[in-house]
């Protein structure tokens, strides 16, 4: 039975695993303790101290890309159509933890005050908020879009993969 190709037993092939992974946010719980798990895997290669679950108790799953589009010039985002779509914006490329208070003032505000708020943290600052500042500013323009997103999921799933023994 567990050789068949169809039913519930067979749903969760390596192709199926994968899709669900591209897609990122389905849970917020998950997506925040994997973020956490991610975020301590950062520090170690750093040699920094890792985070316990309850040091995160006040962040927030942070969208870099806006889930709804910013209207106006030098945004910092690509225009929000068949070339970047909700699924990129949901991607864990395009996730990361931050505190509640800075989360909810940035909200939908262009890259570029985004990224002075993320450096603006302090000592609630975390590592993957420099990760997304250097992807973000490597070009003249800050820019956070279709490519830095797909690279950073890459490496995200990477993560999952390894840290989960999968695959």
């Amino acid at each position: 039975m567990l050789s068949s190709n169809d039913g519930w037993w067979n749903y969760w092939n390596d192709w199926n695993f994968d899709n669900s992974l591209k897609n990122g946010l389905n849970n917020l719980y998950g997506t925040k303790y994997i973020l956490w798990k991610y975020e301590n895997s950062l520090r170690e290669k750093a040699g920094k101290e890792l985070l316990r679950y309850t040091d995160i108790k006040d962040y927030q799953v942070e969208h870099i890309a806006p889930q709804t589009e910013r209207q106006g010039d030098n945004t910092g985002y690509p225009k929000y159509d068949e070339n970047f779509t909700w699924e990129d914006r949901n991607s864990f490329g395009n996730l990361m933890l931050l505190s509640s208070k800075t989360n909810e003032r940035i909200q939908n505000n262009p890259l570029i005050k985004k990224i002075e708020e993320y450096r603006n943290e302090g000592e609630k600052s975390l590592l993957q908020q420099k990760e997304v500042i250097d992807i973000a500013t490597q070009k003249q323009e800050y820019f956070w879009g279709k490519d830095e997103i797909t690279k950073r999921t890459e490496e995200i799933i990477a993560f999952i993969k390894e840290t989960f023994k999968l695959n």
